[in-house]
């Protein structure tokens, strides 16, 4: 967000993340406040998802569900991080959870699927592996 935003550009925006997981949704809307932004949650039972997303200057989506995300939900100008990364068997290709080829075109910016977040994501995920059977290694000598 601040390669997009610049270093104070998130303080004062609003924002809302797709996906409430504790991988992913919970870890950014704490990361977000943190940052001064005001964060709202969405999930599968926010009600008209679409009006509270194309209400806010920044939307993360980690639904998890590949190119199900379209332009309802977006607005003119919003600053989108797709951490979503799944097979589209129509495109035949990697894609993240926002349709990218409908929205980019009035969105300011959104991560590229694949090379964005997703890498990152298994990054972390392989460190916090790789760190869990360092310290069960070292239950093991005591």
């Amino acid at each position: 967000l601040r390669f997009y935003l610049g270093e104070d550009g998130i303080s004062g925006k609003r924002a809302a993340i797709i996906g409430r997981s504790r991988v992913v949704g919970l870890p950014a809307a704490m990361l977000l406040q943190q940052c001064d932004a005001t964060v709202t949650l969405c999930h599968s039972k926010t009600r008209d998802i679409a009006a509270v997303c194309r209400e806010c200057d920044i939307i993360v989506a980690a639904c998890g569900r590949t190119d199900s995300l379209g332009p309802e939900l977006f607005a003119p100008g919003q600053t989108i991080i797709d951490v979503g990364i799944g097979w589209s068997e129509e495109k035949q290709k990697l894609c993240g959870d926002v349709k990218t080829d409908e929205v980019s075109g009035f969105v300011s910016s959104i991560t590229p699927v694949p090379g964005g977040v997703g890498a990152v994501t298994a990054a972390v995920l392989a460190l916090h592996v790789a760190e869990a059977a360092e310290r069960s290694l070292e239950m093991e000598k005591r």
